[in-house]
């Protein structure tokens, strides 16, 4: 006979749990060390109750600025109204939210909104969940794009592509330090040198000559270093992929939707990739949504027939309440001028981080940083 069925934590519940109950369950039940992490700088000593735009209410009765932006997702900030109120329509009007039989005209609108925004024939866009899930969508595209006739994918040696086996196997930071096994035929080039990639190129090829190499996959701006590519390299590795028939796939994850001053890092330089992926405030700070956008040759020739429409897909692709909360976010960004308030952050920042190398020349070795995204790198020689 089995056991009386343990008691269930309500809603009600949640609302009345402590500090010292959330630890408690999150070691018995979710991850220990998370827990010693969070804590260790800082962290983890008191719950969040709200937040709205940059602040956060907290149970001790403080209200503190939220300088952390969610990790690249909050461009938009804490429960910004327009996107709840989008949601709230989409709920009290009952709306389909998913239906695999049903083509969905809130995918369709978004994937419109998209192309509108992309140039030259960036048109076609796949959503999941994660930025990781968009670049192993874009790697199984480039690679299905050539029906697996191509072995090897190339990518940098500073760059930060998820946590999935194959984004985890491209990715070169330090924060991935476990290996993990991965997919096969991955090399590392050195990030913003042509000569590393032309290397590699000539190394790569199949006994015809023919490149074996279906991809090149590259964060034109590394938010985790905030190192970027200038318009030289970037403009000679368009034209090596043209050359060797390769698909150029630019992760702008992080970067994109306007964090940098153009709606995605590339448009500064005017060089066009095959398959561009983004994910983090593409939801507004309210939904996991994520995707990637092909050129139109590209994705025809992976998945543009009957028997392969559906090779590559997900359960929660094209959810509905999804799709339109983040039309909204993309519309907010456009007529809120996200873009041009990223160049003014970059303005006033890097005038305050000039100031203060200039004050401490001996620790501050470097300032960088792009429109929203600025840092400063310390002299790691320091004790």
């Amino acid at each position: 006979m089995l056991a009386p069925r343990k008691p269930l934590l309500t809603l009600n519940d949640i609302d009345n749990l402590n500090l010292e109950a959330v630890h408690d369950l999150y070691k018995k039940f979710v991850n220990p060390g998370q827990v010693d992490l969070i804590g260790s700088f800082g962290f983890g000593r008191v719950l969040a109750t709200s937040a709205q735009g940059i602040e956060i209410k907290t149970t001790d009765g403080r209200s503190i600025l939220d300088f952390t932006g969610g990790v690249g997702v909050l461009n938009h900030g804490h429960n910004h109204p327009r996107i709840l109120k989008a949601r709230e329509q989409f709920q009290q009007q009952k709306k389909m939210e998913v239906h695999k039989n049903f083509l969905s005209q809130y995918m369709a609108a978004l994937a419109h909104n998209i192309a509108q925004l992309l140039p030259e024939d960036l048109d076609i866009l796949y959503t999941c969940n994660s930025g990781a899930e968009s670049v192993e969508g874009a790697l199984k595209l480039a690679y299905k794009s050539y029906e697996g006739k191509r072995k090897c994918v190339l990518s940098s040696d500073i760059s930060f592509h998820g946590k999935l086996l194959g984004a985890a196997g491209v990715t070169g930071s330090p924060e991935v330090h476990f290996k993990w096994p991965t997919i096969p035929g991955i090399h590392h080039f050195e990030y913003n040198n042509i000569e590393s990639v032309k290397k590699h190129v000539e190394q790569l090829r199949t006994s015809s000559g023919e490149s074996d190499i279906y991809a090149i996959l590259l964060e034109p701006f590394n938010a985790s270093s905030l190192r970027e590519c200038d318009s030289q390299f970037l403009n000679d590795l368009r034209k090596l992929c043209n050359e060797e028939s390769i698909r150029l796939i630019f992760d702008e994850v992080y970067t994109g939707w306007a964090k940098t001053g153009e709606l995605f890092y590339f448009e500064h330089h005017n060089v066009v990739p095959d398959i561009l992926t983004f994910s983090k405030s593409f939801g507004g700070g309210k939904a996991s949504i994520a995707g990637y956008v092909s050129r139109t040759p590209v994705f025809k020739e992976a998945y543009g027939n009957i028997n392969d429409a559906i090779l590559h897909s997900t359960t929660f692709n094209g959810f509905g309440e999804e799709c339109i909360t983040a039309l909204e976010a993309i519309n907010i960004i456009l007529e809120e001028d996200y873009c041009g308030r990223a160049k003014n952050i970059h303005l006033k920042l890097q005038k305050g981080l000039r100031d203060l190398k200039e004050k401490h020349p001996s620790m501050i070795k470097e300032i960088r940083g792009k429109g929203a995204l600025n840092g400063v790198i310390f002299d790691d020689s320091l004790p």
